[in-house]
């Protein structure tokens, strides 16, 4: 039986009935986006970034040194360490697993080399607490982020923003700065931004895989780096990413730290053979590998707050099109 044509008068409404689904889908977006989380300043190490606090400037240099530099943008597992030789884990906001973590310190027994700064997706791993020069005084990590930002404070745990911290100026030799890292640097930028406890700057996590941490930086503030020798390999971390940020990789010998890592890993120029790998971790900055664009528009049309609003519009328009059809041939 064919379907009844509809007259003008019927189409006309129905095309307006489409037209003010649209428009209050519309409305509906403007006036009500959803509330945004975190901080408008907070600052993202991310390879990605172009701004002060990115480190796109260090993965551009490392890639026009001929050097085989990628990003991770998958959880960690056997897979993605393939063929790694060194990973830069830089201020973590995602956790870093349980499963993960047996991962990665299994990588670095084998021999590898991995640099972390501190930052709440490895609040295990390390006791840390943030200090700043403006307020002296040393607060907990957990402690300073809830009271700081209220309901927000799962969102940037223990992370730094650009207004908290100065900078600071440091004079290689007279801090006595002699660990492999700091090589051929005579000065060098930072932030006081974390900085490790004393005595026991190890966590749970790593205490319990008997990890032997070596103080190779302290100051006034406090123990700004620790490197923890695990079997054959190596965990260096740093209170701050600050020296490898867009910002401070071009200040004062900052550049030269950069090449003391890349140097520690067992990576140059010349290693193109397998393992020579240098690896940025963005999954854990909240950069997962997403779907193709096609499936991520679907998923973000129908699984946001105006899925429900998106989904009956599209099903008004679908039988708006049954209802105008017309049969060819």
């Amino acid at each position: 039986m064919p379907m009844p044509r509809l007259n003008r008068a019927d189409g006309v409404l129905l095309m307006a009935l489409i037209v003010l689904g649209g428009g209050v889908v519309l409305l509906l977006s403007v006036t009500q986006k959803p509330e945004k989380k975190g901080h408008p300043f907070l600052e993202i190490p991310s390879t990605f970034y172009n701004d002060e606090g990115g480190t796109k400037a260090a993965y551009v240099a490392l890639e026009r040194l001929g050097i085989d530099v990628r990003r991770n943008r998958r959880a960690i597992s056997e897979e993605t360490l393939a063929q790694t030789q060194g990973m830069l884990i830089l201020r973590p906001t995602v956790a870093v697993s349980d499963r993960e973590r047996r991962v990665l310190l299994e990588w670095v027994r084998q021999g590898h080399v991995l640099m972390v700064v501190a930052g709440s997706g490895i609040d295990d791993w390390f006791n840390w607490r943030r200090v700043t020069l403006t307020d002296p005084k040393d607060v907990d990590s957990s402690e300073d982020a809830s009271e700081a930002e209220g309901d927000d404070a799962d969102s940037d745990d223990g992370l730094i923003f650009a207004a908290d911290v100065d900078v600071l100026e440091i004079d290689v030799a007279a801090a006595e700065l002699t660990d492999a890292v700091f090589s051929g640097m005579r000065q060098m930028t930072t932030r006081p931004a974390v900085r490790f406890d004393e005595d026991q700057p190890l966590g749970f996590a790593l205490a319990q895989a008997d990890a032997q941490p070596t103080i190779i930086w302290r100051d006034e503030q406090g123990v700004a780096a620790i490197r923890v020798e695990l079997d054959r390999g190596t965990i260096l971390a740093f209170g701050d990413s600050y020296p490898l940020s867009n910002l401070g990789l071009g200040q004062a010998d900052n550049a030269l730290l950069l090449a003391n890592l890349v140097s520690e890993m067992g990576v140059d120029a010349d290693a193109n053979t397998a393992g020579g790998t240098i690896r940025f971790d963005e999954y854990h900055l909240g950069f997962e590998q997403r779907d193709a664009s096609a499936v991520a528009i679907v998923k973000l049309l129908l699984y946001g707050d105006r899925g429900w609003a998106m989904a009956h519009l599209a099903l008004l328009c679908v039988l708006a099109l049954i209802a105008v059809a017309v049969r060819f041939g």
